[in-house]
């Protein structure tokens, strides 16, 4: 895990160096992305707008991904520009701004490839992170627990991602695994705020 909660609560009350402050910034924005791109990448790879993606030798057309996938135009915008912001794709405009091309960057090529099935993975816990207090500090819940427990054991083996191995550049498969680990440790988070646990930590000296 990248952000432990012990560090976060201690970034609370200590002065870090510009350079631990730009690390936490780092870690915190990875993980609040991968709790939109998790589902964003399954739903592209669903919908074949990944593979038309990965197949492609040119710029690929927006109007083109919309007719050949039947998405709708403003949903699809917003996911394609997810994309880019994490470094996955290039977009281009025309002059005009009225049409626009994509292409995959190294990266995203690795990701939408090497990185789809991890993606569509994790998202299968997001319905129970909603339920993260009440199975945490609350009502216990027998379906969720073993769950959350089998994606931390996962969190720990670094989700099976071997970089060497498996050919993924070691920056991308940082990023795809802190992505992971935001879809769980973000609700957790969340869940040990609400309970005041992270507002003990702080008090600790």
């Amino acid at each position: 895990m990248q952000v432990r909660i012990a560090e976060v609560a201690y970034s609370a009350s200590s002065v870090l160096s510009a350079e631990e402050k730009a690390r936490v910034r780092a870690d915190v924005f990875h993980h609040l992305a991968g709790i939109a791109l998790a589902p964003t990448v399954k739903a592209l790879t669903d919908r074949g707008v990944a593979q038309m993606l990965l197949d492609a030798t040119a710029p690929v057309f927006f109007v083109d991904l919309v007719e050949q996938t039947g998405a709708n135009p403003g949903y699809l915008r917003v996911a394609l520009r997810l994309l880019a912001s994490s470094g996955w794709l290039d977009e281009t405009a025309s002059a005009n701004r009225r049409e626009f091309t994509y292409t995959l960057t190294a990266a995203g090529r690795v990701a939408l490839s090497a990185g789809a099935a991890l993606y569509e993975q994790v998202t299968s816990f997001l319905p129970s992170a909603l339920r993260m207090h009440d199975a945490l500090f609350g009502t216990s819940d027998e379906a969720m627990l073993p769950l959350l427990w089998q994606n931390v054991e996962r969190m720990q083996r670094g989700w099976g991602i071997e970089a060497a191995a498996d050919g993924v550049p070691p920056e991308v498969a940082s990023q795809i695994r802190r992505h992971l680990d935001g879809v769980i440790v973000g609700p957790a988070m969340v869940a040990l705020a609400r309970a005041g646990v992270l507002a003990q930590l702080e008090e600790i000296k």
